[in-house]
């Protein structure tokens, strides 16, 4: 190799960001709605401030879809999806910040539910997708500094390795104290309601760039006001929060550690 040539690390950069590929929010909900075909065009007009409503409007009788293109990608698109005990928003390729998308998501819930009144929110859940730029490959990021999984280890395999990932799920729990003095009880310090799923992959398109996917899955049912809707909202910057302040630094750290690009 070139004095001059550049020896790949095969880790993260390390001022690199998440680039997004995908916001979602999920909802199942009671009582069930009625899919009326003149009640989807009054919902449309409603959102079509936000969505794009009559280029991407398809009233089926089993489900409702409200769609518009989203930025310069083909696959870019911003998509509602109600189904009669089901509502879905998802941004793809989305080309504007998460606050962006939080401001829409929060304006169609809200008139989700001022229009049909479902009386409960059963679960919902959150997703982001993304990618992080790696100096090399992340296969190799992830076999040799994450797992540590030797190359021997691949050879029963007998062929080559296009794609390699891990996944994690993570139980919501209760982080206690034990008692001390007085204190006859263990204290109860944090409490996370949430299921947490999470994938970090090499991107099958481009090897040098790592997937990430983080889900957050709230199972409580909850009556759905006008404070549920802040709140499962608000679950997409919980979830990407984790993905960034959480699942990349336990990544990272073992391979930064004792000798940081």
């Amino acid at each position: 190799m070139g004095q001059g040539e550049h020896q790949f690390t095969n880790r993260p950069l390390a001022n690199a960001e998440i680039q997004p590929l995908g916001y979602l929010i999920g909802l199942q909900f009671h009582a069930p709605i009625k899919l009326i075909h003149a009640k989807g065009l009054e919902f449309a007009a409603k959102l079509s401030a936000h969505v794009d409503a009559p280029r991407g409007l398809d009233l089926q009788e089993n489900q409702w879809t409200f769609s518009q293109p989203l930025g310069a990608a083909p696959q870019g698109k911003f998509q509602v999806l109600v189904r009669e005990s089901q509502l879905v928003l998802e941004a793809e390729f989305p080309t504007h910040p998460l606050e962006w998308f939080e401001h829409r998501y929060e304006f169609i819930l809200s008139e989700f539910q001022k229009m049909f009144t479902p009386g409960l929110l059963l679960t919902s859940s959150a997703s982001i997708r993304g990618t992080l730029q790696v100096d090399g490959d992340a296969r190799v990021f992830l076999t040799t500094y994450v797992t540590k999984l030797e190359e021997r280890r691949l050879s029963p395999l007998g062929r080559p390795l296009h794609l390699f990932g891990i996944r994690l799920v993570m139980p919501p729990f209760q982080e206690q104290q034990p008692p001390t003095g007085k204190r006859k009880k263990a204290k109860i310090v944090r409490t996370v309601d949430w299921v947490a799923d999470v994938k970090a992959e090499s991107l099958l398109e481009d090897t040098r760039k790592l997937f990430l996917e983080a889900t957050g899955q709230w199972p409580t049912p909850k009556q759905w006001d006008d404070k549920a809707t802040k709140s499962v909202v608000d679950q997409l910057g919980i979830v990407y929060g984790f993905m960034k302040n959480n699942l990349v630094p336990f990544l990272t750290a073992e391979s930064r550690g004792g000798d940081a690009q």
